[in-house]
């Protein structure tokens, strides 16, 4: 590879946005090119969404965002403390797996479908 790899970082920014900001700082520390998120500078926390600085406004313009990210990316890396991954973040596991994206999780996942997709492990 004649570039840095692409991460896309993924899971509950409401929950875990304090861990998904470490793995991103940790990766960035190993060289690798973080796709989403793309910094660490929060602009807005509701119910249904944790928008960071550049972020649309608009929910389903930060999930395509997301997607994209995903599309572009040498591996997902999924934030799962406890072992949890919520919808959005299956949802993604499944996008990236239809990509052929691998996809490495924090922790061991609890739902079969991202267990069976994916890899455990941290950066190192």
């Amino acid at each position: 590879m004649d570039r840095a790899p692409r991460v896309t970082i993924s899971g509950s920014y409401n929950k875990h946005l304090d861990r998904i900001l470490a793995a991103r700082e940790k990766f960035l520390e190993l060289g690798a090119e973080v796709l989403r998120p793309r910094t660490d500078e929060v602009a807005e926390v509701s119910e249904d969404v944790v928008r960071l600085e550049g972020d649309a406004a608009e929910v389903t313009a930060i999930q395509d965002a997301q997607l994209g990210a995903i599309e572009e990316s040498d591996l997902l890396y999924v934030v799962n403390p406890g072992g949890y991954v919520g919808p959005s973040a299956t949802f993604e596991v499944g996008f990236a797996r239809r990509q052929k994206t691998p996809v490495v999780t924090a922790e061991v996942a609890f739902e079969k479908i991202v267990a069976a997709s994916s890899r455990t492990g941290t950066p190192e």
